[in-house]
C-alpha cells in the first residue's frame, strides 16, 4: 500500500502540472480520497496543489471534505520541521522573498561574524571638499594674500592678517585683493614699471592714492608678462595714511596648470616637491609633496624658528586642500590651502597658511602665503 501511493503521488503531482482542470479531472475519486487522508495524517507527505486539486475535484462530485487529524499543523511549511521539507522555501526565503512570502528581516547582534561591514551599508563617498579661499581654475590665474590696516615695508608679522584670494592680471596693469570680499582692495589702474634698481616694483598714483606692488619672486617674460610672482603689495592715501584708508601685505600668484598637464602626471603616478621661504616670514621653510596619481594627495612642513607644524591633503583639480585629520597635533584650528602652477616637470605652488598653533604657553596665529618652486629629481 506504501509503494501504490507513492507512485499514485509521483503520478499526481505530474499529472496535476501537466493537465489543466478544464481538460477533465487528472485523477480517480477514489485516488484522491486516498491522497487526502495521507495529507490528513501527515500533510508534509503531500504537495499542497495535489492537496487543493484533490479537495476541489471531490468538492464538485459533493465528497465529504477531510480535513487533518486533531494536532496536525494545517500548514507544512509551519512545521518545525519546514526547512527540511521540499515544499517550503524554508531558509530561502530571505533570499526569495518573493517566492517564500514575507519573512521577518534577519537581525544580526553586533559581535556577530557574519554582520554585514558598515562600509558597503554606508560607502565612504569622495565628495569634494571646498576650499576655504575658493576653487582655481586650471590656465587661470589664482592666487592669495594676507591684507593688514596700514603701510609698511616688510609685514613679516602676519599674526594680525587676514589670509584672502588675490587677483592681477599677468601683464601688472592692476591687482585686486580680496575681490568681491569684505576687504576688497582694487588698486589703480594702469600700474607703470618704476624705473629704478632691484625687484621689479609697479606703481600707479591718483590724487592722494598710491598703489605699488613689488615682486619679489618671478621674473617677466619678453613681453613683459610674469607666470608667476610673489612679494608686496600696497594701496592707500599718503597725505592721511590711517588704517581705514590705507592696507599692504604680501602675495603668491600664478597662472594655474592647464587639465592636460594634470592628465599627464596624474597618469605617470608623478611625484613632486616644492619647497621655498615664505613671502610674510621670510625665515620660515616649507616643503610640500604632491603624490599625483588615481587619487592625488599632497603634504607639507613649515620650518620656523619659532615653530613648526605639518599639514595634508587632497589634490582636486589644481586645487590642494587640507585635511584637519592630517594636521600636526600642534595646530588647533585652521587650514592650508594652495594651487598648481606652470607645465609638467617645471611647476610652482602657490599657497596660502592660515592656522592656530599650540605654542605650549599659549597660542599662535600663523597667516602667510609662500610661492614654492619644484626641485629637480636626482636621476
Amino acid at each position: 500500500m506504501r509503494l501504490y501511493l507513492s507512485i499514485l503521488l509521483l503520478a499526481g503531482c505530474t499529472l496535476f502540472l501537466n493537465t489543466s482542470h478544464a481538460g477533465g479531472m487528472a485523477l480517480k475519486d477514489r485516488d484522491c480520497a486516498e491522497i487526502l487522508k495521507r495529507w490528513a495524517a501527515d500533510p508534509a507527505s503531500v504537495p499542497k496543489s495535489l492537496v487543493d486539486g484533490c479537495r476541489e475535484q471531490l468538492a464538485a462530485q459533493s465528497a465529504p471534505d477531510i480535513k487533518p487529524a486533531a494536532g496536525a499543523p494545517t500548514d507544512p511549511c509551519a512545521s518545525p520541521d519546514a526547512a527540511k521539507s521540499i515544499h517550503c522555501w524554508g531558509p530561502w526565503a530571505h533570499l526569495a522573498p518573493a517566492g517564500g512570502g514575507a519573512v521577518a528581516p534577519i537581525v544580526l547582534a553586533k559581535d556577530d561574524p557574519n554582520l554585514r561591514p558598515d562600509q558597503f551599508d554606508n560607502p565612504p563617498t569622495d565628495q569634494p571638499v571646498t576650499p576655504p579661499l575658493g576653487s582655481c581654475t586650471p590656465g587661470a590665474g589664482c592666487g592669495f594674500a594676507t591684507i593688514a590696516p596700514g603701510l609698511v615695508a616688510q609685514p613679516d608679522d602676519t599674526s594680525a592678517s587676514s589670509v584672502v584670494p588675490f587677483e592681477m592680471d599677468p601683464a601688472v596693469n592692476q591687482f585686486v585683493v580680496d575681490p568681491g570680499g569684505e576687504k576688497e582692495t582694487v588698486s589703480n589702474d594702469g600700474l607703470d614699471p618704476a624705473n629704478i634698481p632691484g625687484p621689479p616694483r609697479y606703481e600707479a598714483t591718483v590724487g592722494d592714492v598710491e598703489s605699488k606692488l613689488i615682486v619679489l619672486q618671478g621674473a617677466p617674460d619678453a613681453n613683459g608678462e610674469f607666470d608667476q610672482a610673489a612679494g608686496i603689495w600696497r594701496h592707500g592715501n599718503l597725505t592721511e595714511q590711517t588704517p581705514e584708508n590705507t592696507s599692504s601685505g604680501v602675495f603668491a600668484w600664478g597662472i594655474a596648470s592647464t587639465l592636460d598637464t594634470l592628465d599627464t602626471l596624474n597618469a605617470g603616478n608623478v611625484t613632486a616637491t616644492f619647497s621655498g621661504i615664505m613671502s610674510g616670514h621670510t625665515d620660515t621653510l616649507a616643503n610640500i609633496t604632491v603624490n599625483f596619481g588615481s587619487q592625488p594627495a599632497w603634504s607639507g612642513s613649515w620650518q620656523n624658528p619659532g615653530y613648526a607644524f605639518e599639514a595634508g591633503g587632497p589634490v582636486q583639480a589644481v586645487d590642494l586642500v587640507s585635511d584637519p585629520a592630517q594636521f600636526s597635533a600642534n595646530v588647533q584650528s585652521g587650514y592650508v590651502q594652495g594651487v598648481l602652477l606652470g607645465a609638467a616637470g617645471s611647476q610652482s605652488v602657490a599657497h596660502a597658511v592660515d592656522v592656530i598653533l599650540d605654542t605650549g604657553d599659549g597660542t599662535l596665529p600663523v597667516r602667510d602665503v609662500g610661492l614654492l618652486q619644484q626641485v629637480p629629481q636626482v636621476q
